[in-house]
């Protein structure tokens, strides 16, 4: 924080632009990655340490991971693509209540709202994280490709642009060397070479249908 409050004294409008544009390539890179990202948070998520949690596909959390978009509080706007990124997630009204009221969020509660996908117990989070990445290592690097840009320009194009792609899409997913190995796997019952890893005992997933209590300041 004081070497923020030393730079704010010495730069001006364009130097602070300048410090922001400069570490957005790799946030696009994060962003724009083609394979799946997956992010283990154990304790607190603030600020940017949110924002970039949110760029991952698939957010695990343990019991005592808090997060919170804090900039409001410093009168700053949130960065690190939040604004990208947290409407896609928990929808634009509840975006906008997180980002104005600056208020924390519990894992229970970020569970509710999509921003968790599981809670994981803490001394098994690095494993179920490790797990869950490590199984796309057997799924077609193609397709996960795919899906992942179909998905990130879902909220950004029409039905007719969608439809388009995911014909051209499937043609190449057809004709490609897993497809036709996943293919002859199956007529030989022999296992496929890609599974999700079941979660543990200790796991909780996300589920969009439990009621949601009224938020806490």
């Amino acid at each position: 924080m004081r070497g923020l409050l030393a730079a704010r004294d010495q730069m001006d409008v364009s130097g602070w632009r300048k410090r922001m544009t400069d570490v957005q390539p790799w946030m696009r890179a994060l962003v724009e990655l083609d394979k799946p990202l997956v992010a283990a948070v154990d304790g607190v998520a603030y600020g940017a340490g949110f924002s970039l949690a949110l760029m991952a596909d698939f957010v695990l959390a343990s019991p005592r991971a808090r997060f919170c978009m804090s900039f409001m509080k410093v009168g700053l706007v949130p960065d690190f693509a939040a604004m990208y990124s947290l409407p896609r997630v928990v929808g634009v009204q509840r975006a906008k209540e997180l980002m104005l009221s600056a208020r924390e969020v519990g894992v229970a509660e970020a569970l509710r709202l999509g921003l968790v996908m599981e809670q994981v117990a803490a001394d098994q989070l690095l494993a179920r994280a490790q797990a869950l990445a490590h199984s796309f290592t057997g799924a077609s690097a193609l397709t996960t490709s795919l899906i992942k840009r179909e998905l990130g320009m879902a909220l950004a194009t029409d039905a007719a642009t969608a439809l388009s792609a995911e014909a051209d899409h499937q043609a190449l997913c057809f004709l490609s060397a897993y497809h036709r190995d996943a293919v002859d796997r199956f007529l030989d019952k022999q296992p496929a070479a890609f599974a999700w890893p079941a979660a543990t005992t200790t796991t909780t997933t996300t589920d969009h249908n439990t009621p949601q209590e009224t938020p806490k300041s």
